[in-house]
């Protein structure tokens, strides 16, 4: 894994002004980044913005902005640089530009029936939207690639961090041994279904990726948006409709909230297998990112480090992600 992208405030300051045309009032750090993201919060007398800086290019600069000037309102889109791109760069890295949306993300503000409702409205109108070449000859398209699942059955073998001191990292190890036939089987059962649908080839839709609450927003008004773009891709429409009763962080786990939402979204098949296949995948993502991150990395005990592990052993709780991609599959 990158080390988290760094760069002098100046010099996110004058890429501002001199890529877009707004002249910085205050800039901060902000929370949302992780190992490989770092977002800043910027004040200005144009209005209120957020940069995102990553080493890698998102999945698919244009299509936010592209569904946004298609009439989906609750797409937050990058803001155009002068000479009309999505993003830019500062050195080596993918600097993007966002307009700054006031509220709480649907971890800490649960969505109301109503907002269920607006948002299966929304991601219905995203499946349905009819590409120009233009953005979908740009986007990344679904392979079904084995690569997080060979990384996650490497970690499986992983030996205990020499350093007595590395609690975080003896810890994560510890847990991998004890779910070591869950994630094994969660692996097999992601291979296993990836083979049945390249196969089966089922229609591709434009897709988020990472629909999980924290990137649903709620604004000041009820309002409701949909953040962080960078994972979309050209999919079946189960890599996104797997986070409604996923459990993804704890949450969206609740027969009543898939019913409120599907009230939106309309008609549609679901495919059982595609939806079983994105959930146990997902899982399966999740164990390598978390495993880099806490065993590559290295670095002093931190808090969040510990918060990183807490969050991976949360997934084996009750009703949470592990479970539900487990029942899942066993209803296939």
């Amino acid at each position: 894994m990158s080390p988290k992208p760094d760069v002098a405030v100046r010099q996110v300051v004058a890429h501002i002004r001199d890529v877009y045309g707004i002249d910085v009032r205050h800039i901060s750090l902000a929370d949302g980044g992780d190992a490989e993201v770092t977002v800043y919060r910027i004040d200005s007398d144009e209005g209120r913005y957020f940069l995102k800086l990553r080493q890698e290019q998102p999945g698919s600069p244009p299509l936010a902005r592209y569904l946004a000037d298609a009439g989906i309102r609750q797409m937050v889109a990058p803001v155009s640089t002068r000479d009309g791109h999505s993003s830019g760069r500062i050195g080596d890295l993918t600097a993007t530009l966002f307009p700054f949306v006031e509220g709480e993300n649907g971890f800490l503000r649960p969505l109301t029936e109503e907002q269920w409702t607006s948002f299966g409205a929304v991601l219905r109108a995203v499946h349905d939207a009819n590409l120009p070449p233009t953005v979908s000859e740009k986007m990344r398209r679904e392979t079904y690639s084995n690569a997080s699942r060979s990384t996650a059955l490497g970690y499986l073998a992983a030996e205990p961090p020499r350093s007595q001191e590395d609690n975080v990292a003896r810890e994560l190890i510890s847990l991998l041994a004890t779910k070591r036939r869950q994630i094994k089987a969660l692996v097999e059962h992601a291979e296993l279904l990836a083979a049945s649908l390249r196969h089966r080839a089922l229609p591709s839709v434009p897709t988020h990726g990472d629909l999980h609450a924290g990137n649903v927003l709620i604004d000041n008004t009820g309002s409701l948006f949909i953040v962080d773009w960078d994972d979309a891709a050209l999919a079946a429409k189960e890599r996104d409709l797997m986070f409604v009763g996923g459990g993804v962080g704890g949450v969206w786990n609740r027969p009543e909230e898939a019913a409120a939402f599907y009230r939106g979204y309309g008609a549609a098949t679901v495919d059982a297998e595609a939806l079983a296949y994105y959930r146990c995948q997902r899982v399966v993502e999740d164990i390598a990112v978390y495993c880099d991150r806490l065993l590559l990395e290295g670095g002093d005990e931190g808090a969040e480090r510990e918060e990183s592990l807490r969050r991976f052993a949360s997934a084996f709780y009750p009703n949470d992600v592990v479970e539900i991609a487990e029942r899942t599959f066993a209803g296939l």
